[in-house]
């Protein structure tokens, strides 16, 4: 398999991930499959932020929910992670 093939295959798996995962927190998206662990909001979002430069409507959502929900993240924690 070329890295060129791995690389778009991790980066779709990926994108899935978050997706499902958003929409598990309310994004407005199918919920493809429950997750049997809690989210972690914070990891999440820094893993998102990365991953939804390929998926402007997933990044949108995410600012959406954000203007809604900001006071469950901690700053701090998310400052710490995104180091």
């Amino acid at each position: 398999m070329p890295i060129s093939a791995l690389r778009s295959e991790l980066e779709q798996g990926l994108l899935e991930f978050a997706w499902n995962e958003w929409a598990q927190l309310g994004v407005l998206s199918d919920v493809r499959q429950r997750s049997t662990w809690a989210q972690d909001l914070e990891p999440l979002l820094v893993l998102s932020l990365d991953v939804a430069r390929t998926d402007p409507r997933l990044f949108d959502e995410i600012l959406d929910w954000l203007v809604h929900n900001e006071e469950l993240l901690s700053v701090r924690r998310l400052r710490t992670i995104a180091r």
